[in-house]
């Protein structure tokens, strides 16, 4: 009885597109660990958006404004994915969208430690994140061209790994 190990990188793949296609991971994990998670969402809630008049503390405006970033996100990403798909242009796709997301993130720079700029900070990470997201949909479907049925998985948990690095 034969038993077959797993392919790995460069057993059936191209090595230096599979490299490629998971340092898109690597680089992309800066924006939930900064953006979304760990840095701004802090300051916008607790800096920025710390004395927002009204009934709703900053923190359910963040909220509200990632509801709704999802619900674009919804909408978008079917239409998106069978755009790329059908033209063949996921890479221009997601180097466009990831240039916009890289937009986005520089024009948080503006938002200054005042209640005012909250709804400028809300408007810019929901947007980031229906980016970042959309950005997702042509990176997900390379993983067919950058892999084969026989190292898909392996290919798979090489971007995820790139990702915690």
């Amino acid at each position: 009885m034969t038993t077959h190990a797993p392919a790995g990188i460069g057993e059936t793949s191209n090595k230096k597109g599979v490299i490629a296609w998971g340092l898109w991971d690597w680089g992309s994990a800066s924006y939930h660990a900064v953006i979304v998670t760990f840095i701004f969402s802090v300051y916008l809630v607790e800096g920025v958006g710390a004395d927002v008049p009204g009934p709703l503390r900053a923190s359910s405006w963040l909220g509200l404004s990632s509801a709704a970033g999802a619900i674009f996100i919804a909408i978008l990403a079917p239409a998106l994915g069978r755009g790329s798909d059908d033209s063949g242009a996921r890479k221009k796709t997601l180097f466009g969208l990831t240039m916009a997301v890289i937009v986005v993130m520089l024009s948080l720079f503006f938002v200054e430690n005042d209640w005012h700029f909250l709804w400028y900070g809300l408007v810019m990470m929901a947007a980031g994140s229906v980016i970042f997201e959309l950005a997702s949909v042509p990176y997900f479907a390379m993983l067919r061209q950058v892999s084969t049925p026989k190292n898909v998985g392996w290919v798979s948990g090489f971007g995820w790994a790139m990702g915690y690095l």
